[in-house]
């Protein structure tokens, strides 16, 4: 039997989701899929919207992507992951003003090998989100829930996501999870090349503590058995590590994102 790279697989699933969010037909938006890089401008002033990832670029290059954004001064991100190259892609990045954003520890596991059967948190009723309505709600919690604003990139994300979630070819899903009524929880997934990626985790802040963020990711677990996937991937913040692993995930490799905003952003 053939092993697999669990590495590889985190890093590519990522990749593809975030073309699945840039590279589309959106008002405003820009992008460039390029051998070396991807890079996507819109007009919204906030680094989530406008960015740099999948980049295998000369050190002469970094400089150059970094103007194009600052003479805009547009707010920007630049996503670095096990294979982004220069090697010293960080250093440089630092040099020319950006900052350290986030981290994350990409995690991978088997289906077949979950610890646990089902969550343990009571009254979460969970929906596929298969309506405009419900998409909204899902927005809406996954941002706040991750700490992103609303007023800014709300509208982005619907539009982006709307005219992939609701085809019938199941490439992606987004689940939402209620409480006394409320939404409260969230979580989504890509189904890419054999493998399901976990994304948008999400619970807001008085709803935490209830097991929740186990309960969604359990839910995207029983879909993909469903319809035969068996390999499971993340990226998971510090402070969800020990959830995932409880679950059965493993650590396999790290991301970071560094960003960089005008100063009269602050």
């Amino acid at each position: 039997m053939k092993s697999i790279d669990f590495g590889l697989e985190i890093e590519t699933n990522m990749i593809q989701t975030w073309k699945l969010w840039f590279a589309s037909d959106i008002d405003h938006l820009k992008y460039e899929d390029r051998p070396n890089y991807f890079k996507f401008t819109t007009n919204i002033k906030y680094p989530l919207a406008n960015g740099i990832f999948n980049a295998k670029v000369t050190p002469e290059l970094v400089p150059k992507l970094i103007k194009s954004f600052k003479v805009e001064n547009l707010p920007f991100i630049w996503l670095i992951t096990p294979s982004s190259r220069p090697v010293d892609l960080k250093n440089i990045l630092v040099l020319n003003g950006l900052n350290l954003i986030s981290q994350s520890t990409g995690m991978a596991m088997q289906i077949s090998k979950l610890k646990i059967s089902e969550s343990t948190s009571e009254n979460l009723e969970i929906v596929k989100v298969d309506t405009l309505e419900v998409l909204n709600e899902w927005v809406k919690v996954a941002l706040i829930g991750n700490g992103y604003p609303l007023g800014l990139i709300q509208d982005f994300f619907i539009d982006a996501l709307s005219p992939k979630i609701f085809k019938k070819k199941l490439e992606i899903s987004a689940f939402l999870g209620y409480y006394n009524n409320e939404p409260v929880a969230s979580s989504f997934v890509y189904y890419s090349g054999g493998v399901v990626g976990i994304y948008w985790v999400a619970t807001l802040e008085r709803a935490r503590k209830k097991g929740f963020g186990t309960a969604m990711t359990l839910a995207v677990f029983q879909e993909a058995k469903k319809i035969g996937y068996n390999i499971v991937i993340l990226q998971s913040s510090e402070m969800a590590i020990n959830m995932y692993e409880g679950i059965g995930f493993q650590k396999y490799n790290n991301f970071q994102i560094f960003g960089w905003i005008p100063e009269f952003f602050y």
